[in-house]
């Protein structure tokens, strides 16, 4: 179980890393559509 937690520590950094790729992404798919 010590990996989980290891997981939920650096979970939240790596999602705040990747929240501007995602959002450059939904505009690019809501610019298409």
């Amino acid at each position: 179980m010590q990996n989980v937690s290891v997981y939920a520590s650096i979970f939240p950094f790596s999602l705040a890393n990747n929240l501007p790729k995602i959002a450059i992404i939904l505009i690019g798919v809501l610019k298409i559509s």
